[in-house]
C-alpha cells in the first residue's frame, strides 16, 4: 500500500441527535504521518471531577475542504495547532466530519500514547474538514473502536449552523476528554472521588416512611442490585433507615470496590465516575457498567425518591423536567461509552 494514499470507504451512521442519517468518510491509512443543576435533597462529595467540556484542540493544516460529506480528501501537510479557545456559542467553523484509521508503525508514537506505549491496536480519530480533533488538554482524540469515534463524530456533525456550538449536547466528546485528559493523568483521584460516594451510597437508605408504595419500590429496585454487588462483584453493602447515620458497610468493602476501581482504564473510570456522580450511587453505576442493569432501570434507581415525591406534590417545570432530562442524558452517553468500546466488562471473580 502506497504510505501517502488516503482509501475512503463511506459508511452511514443513524445519529441520535438528528433524523436524517448521516454519511461520514472512514479513511484508511498508515500512522506515518450541563453540568446538571444538583438535587437538593442530597449532598455532593467536593473537589470532585466533572467532565471536560472544555474547547478541544485541532491540529490545523493546509487542505482544501472537501465540497460534500463522505467526499475524498487530499493529503494533509502539517502546521502549527490552533491556539485554545472556547467554542461554546461559536458559528459552526467546519463543513464535514470524518473519521479515518490510524495504525501504530512503532512502539511509542503518538498514535499508540492513548493507551499504552508499544500498542500496535488500530485507532481511529476525527476530523473537522483536514483538522485533527485533540481534546481540550490537546492529547491525541483516539478510539480503539470506529463505531464510538462514529459517535462522537456524529455529536460534532449534529451542531446547529445557525444556533452555533454547544458543548452540553456532546456528552461522548466530555466524557472521551474526561477520560483521556483528567482520569489517565490522575487515576487515584478519580478512584478517590467514586469512592467517596460508597458510605452514603442512594441504594442503602431505606425510607422509614412506613408507606408501602416507596417501601415496595427499593424493594424491587434496590435490592437486587445490592445482592448484585455483593454475590458478583464482592462488595457487601449494608443498609440503615435512619438519615443522619450512615450504613456501617464491612471493612472489606472498600477495599474490594477501590481494587476493582483500580482495575478498569481509564475509559471504564470516566463513565463509572460520571454515572456514579450523576446517581449519588457507586452501585448503580457499577451495574450500568458491567451491563447488570439498563439505562431506564437505573434512572429508575437513581431518581426513586424523587419520582415518588413527583407523583405525591406535583411536578416542578424547569426543575424536575431537567433533572430528569440531565439523568438520561448522563446515564445515556456512560452507557453508549461502555457499548461502544471494542472490549468488552466481565464482573470480576468475587
Amino acid at each position: 500500500m502506497n504510505p501517502s494514499a488516503v482509501t475512503p470507504v463511506c459508511l452511514t451512521v443513524s445519529s441520535g441527535l438528528r433524523r436524517r442519517s448521516q454519511r461520514f468518510l472512514y479513511s484508511i491509512r498508515p500512522a506515518a504521518a450541563g453540568q446538571r443543576q444538583q438535587r437538593h435533597d442530597r449532598t455532593t462529595p467536593q473537589h470532585h471531577q466533572r467532565p471536560s467540556t472544555a474547547a478541544p484542540h485541532l491540529n490545523g493544516v493546509n487542505s482544501t475542504v472537501p465540497s460534500r460529506v463522505g467526499g475524498p480528501q487530499r493529503e494533509m501537510s502539517s502546521a502549527p495547532e490552533l491556539t485554545h479557545q472556547r467554542i461554546k456559542g461559536r458559528s459552526r467553523f467546519y463543513k464535514t466530519v470524518t473519521i479515518r484509521e490510524i495504525v501504530a508503525d512503532k512502539a511509542g508514537d503518538e498514535a499508540s500514547a492513548a493507551a499504552a506505549v508499544g500498542d500496535k491496536s488500530p485507532r481511529w480519530e476525527i476530523l473537522l474538514d483536514s483538522r485533527v480533533l485533540k481534546t481540550p488538554g490537546r492529547r491525541p482524540l483516539q478510539f480503539d473502536s470506529p463505531e464510538l469515534a462514529m459517535a462522537v463524530a456524529a455529536e460534532w456533525d449534529a451542531q446547529d449552523t445557525s444556533k452555533g456550538i454547544e458543548p452540553a449536547v456532546m456528552p461522548l466528546m466530555a466524557l472521551a476528554s474526561t477520560a483521556l485528559d483528567q482520569v489517565a493523568s490522575d487515576r487515584e483521584k478519580t478512584v478517590a472521588t467514586c469512592l467517596k460516594y460508597l458510605p452514603t451510597d442512594t441504594v442503602c437508605f431505606l425510607s422509614p416512611d412506613p408507606d408501602p408504595v416507596i417501601a415496595r419500590r427499593q424493594r424491587q429496585l434496590w435490592s437486587p442490585l445490592r445482592d448484585w454487588t455483593e454475590e458478583a462483584l464482592g462488595i457487601p453493602v449494608a443498609t440503615t433507615t435512619e438519615i443522619h447515620r450512615t450504613p456501617q458497610h464491612p471493612p472489606e468493602a472498600l477495599a474490594r470496590a477501590r481494587d476493582l476501581l483500580e482495575s478498569l482504564d481509564e475509559w471504564g473510570l470516566a463513565a463509572v465516575q460520571s454515572a456514579t456522580m450523576e446517581c449519588k450511587s457507586l452501585v448503580i453505576a457499577l451495574a450500568l457498567l458491567f451491563r447488570k442493569t439498563t439505562v431506564e432501570k437505573a434512572f429508575d434507581a437513581a431518581r426513586l425518591e424523587e419520582e415518588y415525591n413527583v407523583e405525591r406534590w406535583g411536578m416542578i417545570e424547569g426543575g424536575h423536567d431537567m433533572d430528569r432530562a440531565n439523568t438520561t442524558l448522563t446515564l445515556t452517553a456512560a452507557s453508549t461509552l461502555i457499548w461502544l468500546r471494542s472490549a468488552s466488562l466481565r464482573p470480576p471473580s468475587p
